[in-house]
């Protein structure tokens, strides 16, 4: 049975019009202070460098230094150092011992001690991914994506192709001979420079191989072993040398990287989505690793060195030692994520973390130990874990993309789609009621389980439900919009018939005030107290991003939102807002948010899992709410805006107007309740407003002139 939406509901609505103190003046603008922590799977191993008893291991989840006797780990990432990006492209240690780090966001120096960034803001780095490093004395050799650029005590020189022979821009490698004469591979040709003339090599005026030049290295005869997209190359100046997976026991023709050891040998390391390994050459034989002499080996090898005692270290899916016999695994994961991606979180009464990946199954943390379970080592009917609820301190059902499981902490109940049973595998939200029924939110539809099954077919997926304070359910739909369930019979609200501003409803959430708040695709996040619509999006407030991912409300009933880009924070009067630019957040997408007994907020996103310790927005500011029903509307506006300040009498009253730099722009003064402001003169763009009545203030916020 479905049933009309309450008339108050349908009519009595304000979109995206009347907010409520949206900004405390500049809060939320920028990322609030908080201590944050980071737990990923780093065991995608992407550069390495040798420092004395030290190997630093760059990897897609930070920095780790691993003691070479031991195998010890320190990680390094935004979240506990200087890094400002996660994603570690290269790393080289000069004669000082400072290290240089290239990530995804800038390069880094790091001298033991402090961490100095350098990105494009300020400095004459050309880009802010970084691709490859050398160091030669003091000078540092960087490749970017936007050109080669050198930094030295006398600063920054950058060439690319407006002012050098090289025609892309992209630097893949960089060699610096011991006479000084560099060597750059890029995505078309090799180069040799000299400090005042280059020399260009590819495939149409020497024996070089078409394609990429991926690394360089120089053995003690001055000849040039050259990686390719295409083959190995050898040049001695004189004449070329080519190795193929054809013509040599390579296992294919990527080469990653070249390593030489004492010996003279080369060892050779490869990366292709097949047959991949690395090679033992000692110029006349060859000898391959590869998947049968250690699993990891099937996959790419990033980058292989040899160490001062001859051992071998290969970087690729995870990290290997190889001392010339036997290989070990080296831990470059500061956590037991089998996977980066996050779907969910849920926490319970034990305060155990339970996490869901895409592909990696089910995790458990309890502050100590990591437990995988996958569908190899139990019962789990899938490896992606979209949804998961509590059902009561213990019991945890979890919606994967085949069913749904029911875990106690000792046995499994896993349910699949049947005819009259669930109504789709794929079962992206769940929610458990007081009276112990189950909500599943399927592909197809919602499906109820009490012991028997009672399906509501809709015409799209089910992405989000919740159970309000009177025990209603609510259902978002991707692109049905929201359906309220009170008992008896289903209505449902979309664009049309009340104030939502996207009928891709995505996140929900119920407060203890009877307010439902609800996370769309596009058209932000919505308050909804059963007769008004309040829609919060970025023209009216400091919300990160307006496809609003999930919603976990505090305590305090401050609401905590994950977004497609960023985090934030809004406690009803004050937005906090946190992005992979100003943050230790890992990762822009932000599935899921689950808040712990101690307030902390666990995000999971795609590149792992984050903790972060703070309060909301006006907490950190040490600032009072000043108590108002105070309106601002229309909000944006052009010609003028009008103030509903909510008290009954006001004799001496100011409005303030402040930039974005805080500047007084102008003031206003007035002497009733309500008052309008006008545009004329303004330039459009954003400002903040303080509103008092002569002694005291009223509220503050935000308003934007179009």
């Amino acid at each position: 049975m479905t049933k009309t939406p309450h008339p108050n509901k349908a009519a009595v609505y304000k979109k995206g019009m009347l907010i409520l103190f949206m900004n405390l003046f500049f809060i939320g603008l920028f990322a609030q202070p908080g201590s944050w922590n980071y737990y990923a799977m780093g065991k995608q191993a992407v550069c390495l460098a040798e420092e004395g008893s030290f190997i630093w291991t760059g990897t897609a989840a930070g920095l780790v230094r691993i003691n070479k006797s031991t195998g010890a780990a320190t990680y390094y990432n935004k979240a506990n150092s200087g890094l400002p990006g996660n994603f570690i492209c290269a790393v080289a240690v000069d004669a000082a011992g400072v290290k240089w780090i290239g990530t995804d966001n800038g390069l880094v120096k790091y001298d033991g001690a402090a961490w100095t960034v350098f990105n494009t803001a300020n400095s004459g780095l050309p880009d802010n991914q970084v691709l490859s490093l050398s160091t030669q004395g003091s000078v540092v050799w960087i490749g970017t994506r936007n050109g080669l650029s050198r930094l030295s005590s006398s600063g920054w020189s950058t060439y690319n192709i407006s002012n050098s022979p090289l025609t892309t821009n992209y630097i893949l490698a960089i060699t610096v001979e011991a006479s000084g004469i560099k060597w750059i591979g890029t995505t078309n040709e090799l180069a040799k420079f000299d400090g005042s003339s280059w020399t260009i090599y590819n495939s149409s005026n020497c024996g070089i191989p078409a394609g990429g030049v991926l690394c360089v290295t120089i053995d003690s005869d001055g000849s040039k072993w050259i990686g390719t997209s295409s083959g190995l190359a050898v040049f001695n100046d004189v004449s070329w040398t080519i190795y193929t997976a054809s013509n040599s026991s390579l296992p294919n023709n990527s080469i990653s990287h070249i390593a030489i050891d004492g010996s003279g040998n080369k060892w050779i390391s490869t990366h292709a989505y097949y047959q991949c390994g690395f090679v033992k050459f000692d110029g006349s034989s060859w000898t391959l690793y590869n998947g049968t002499s250690h699993p990891w080996l099937d996959a790419d090898i990033s980058s292989i060195i040899v160490d001062a005692s001859g051992n071998k270290w290969i970087a690729g899916n995870g990290l290997l030692k190889f001392n010339g016999s036997a290989f070990s695994e080296i831990n470059t994961s500061n956590s037991g994520l089998p996977d980066n991606s996050v779907f969910s979180i849920k926490i319970d009464g034990a305060q155990n973390k339970w996490i869901g990946t895409n592909g990696g199954g089910l995790v458990k943390y309890d502050g100590s130990n990591w437990t995988n379970y996958n569908t190899s080592n139990s019962p789990l009917p899938h490896g992606t874990v979209y949804s998961m609820a509590m059902e009561g301190s213990s019991d945890l059902w979890i919606g994967t993309g085949n069913g749904v499981a029911h875990f106690n902490g000792a046995a499994w109940q896993v349910m699949h789609s049947a005819p009259g049973g669930l109504l789709s595998g794929v079962v992206h939200s769940i929610a458990v009621d007081a009276a112990g029924n189950k909500w599943f939110g399927t592909g197809t539809g919602i499906s109820r389980f009490n012991g028997s099954w009672m399906n509501t077919p809709t015409a799209d997926a089910v992405t989000a439900l919740t159970i309000d304070g009177s025990g209603h359910v609510w259902a978002g739909l991707n692109g049905g919009g929201l359906m309220e369930y009170d008992g008896s019979a289903w209505a449902t609200y979309n664009t049309g018939n009340s104030g939502l501003p996207s009928d891709n409803v995505v996140a929900l959430a119920a407060d203890n005030s009877g307010n439902l708040w609800i996370g769309t695709f596009g058209g932000g996040m919505v308050k909804f107290n059963d007769t008004t619509w309040t829609v919060y999006d970025t023209l009216n407030c400091s919300i990160p991003d307006n496809c609003v991912r999930s919603i976990a409300i505090d305590e305090n009933g401050v609401k905590w939102i994950g977004t497609n880009n960023g985090f934030g924070s809004f406690d009803d009067y004050a937005w906090a807002a946190y992005h992979t630019t100003d943050s230790p957040l890992p990762g822009a997408f932000v599935p899921t948010v689950a808040i712990d007994a101690a307030g902390n907020k666990w995000l999971g996103t795609l590149y792992g899992l984050a903790t972060f310790k703070g309060s909301a927005a006006t907490d950190v500011a040490g600032k009072n709410k000043p108590e108002s029903s105070m309106l601002v509307y229309p909000n944006p506006f052009d010609r003028e805006a009008v103030f509903k300040t909510g008290q009954e009498q006001i004799v001496n009253g100011s409005c303030v107007l402040y930039d974005i730099h805080g500047e007084k722009i102008r003031s206003f003064k007035f002497r009733n309740p309500d008052f309008t402001i006008s545009g004329e003169g303004l330039q459009k763009g954003i400002y903040f407003y303080e509103v008092s009545d002569g002694a005291t203030l009223i509220g503050r916020g935000k308003i934007i002139v179009q």
